[in-house]
């Protein structure tokens, strides 16, 4: 049949032109998509090892490759029901690496309050609290200790007890206190106790905290001392929140 421009026939070039701009734009939606997934498993490794690293270059890096990678995903045309798995693992994943960056900032943050303390070396375990509990453990170190500047000890060795915690273990330190294996050690008990008293007892304030310094009763306690423990435990606890829930940057 000879091709006429007022035949309803539709033009065999204009059909094959058709079906070569959609192969062209399939192929390239695939070529897009299958290098936004190698990214994500090849950067993913990359962007988890990051938080027990957070102050290096190369951690802010891998914030910044992440951040661009991601950003791709509004320029990809999903329009494929074949990509909505592609699109769904690449969501996965940037939901995912948004909460490393907000964990790699809220870690560094804490780094850098404690810098120059020795309390400074339990700041991973410390970071593993959740943010109520982390925040009491680091202010009580505070005026307990000055974040491990005045600690029990055993042979001459730090106890790694910055809370002037009194439980009955094998190893004890100077003046009766708790002698711990390791700063994560230290943390992880002393923490179990805090989060029983906030949790279990509701002691949801630094003055229901009292009981850590006074016992049963503050009676016996110097007035002034007393409100003075809970003046620097409330001005601690609110400023190691302040600092660790910040928003990502």
């Amino acid at each position: 049949m000879t091709y006429s421009s007022d035949s309803d026939e539709p033009s065999p070039i204009h059909g094959q032109r058709t079906f070569a701009q959609i192969l062209f734009h399939y192929r390239k939606t695939m070529i897009i998509s299958t290098g936004v997934l190698m990214g994500c498993f090849l950067l993913l490794p990359f962007a988890q090892a990051q938080p027990s690293n957070p102050v290096r270059g190369q951690g802010r890096d891998s914030v910044r490759l992440t951040e661009a990678l991601c950003a791709i995903d509004t320029h990809v045309p999903w329009k494929s029901t074949m990509l909505s798995d592609g699109r769904r693992m690449m969501q996965a994943f940037c939901n995912k690496s948004s909460q490393s960056v907000q964990e790699v900032q809220r870690v560094a943050r804490l780094r850098a309050y404690l810098k120059g303390y020795p309390m400074v070396q339990m700041v991973d375990a410390l970071a593993q609290q959740d943010p109520i509990i982390m925040a009491y453990l680091v202010a009580m170190a505070k005026q307990e200790s000055n974040w491990g500047k005045r600690v029990p000890v055993l042979n001459g060795r730090d106890c790694f007890n910055y809370w002037g915690f009194r439980a009955k273990r094998p190893r004890m330190g100077t003046g009766g206190h708790t002698c711990f294996d390791s700063p994560e050690d230290a943390v992880a008990t002393v923490a179990r106790r805090v989060r029983e008293l906030v949790y279990d007892y509701g002691r949801t304030t630094p003055r229901k905290m009292l009981v850590w310094k006074c016992g049963r009763s503050c009676a016996t306690h110097d007035p002034a001392g007393v409100e003075r423990w809970v003046s620097v435990i409330g001005r601690y606890y609110r400023q190691v929140l302040a600092i660790t829930q910040q928003p990502a940057t």
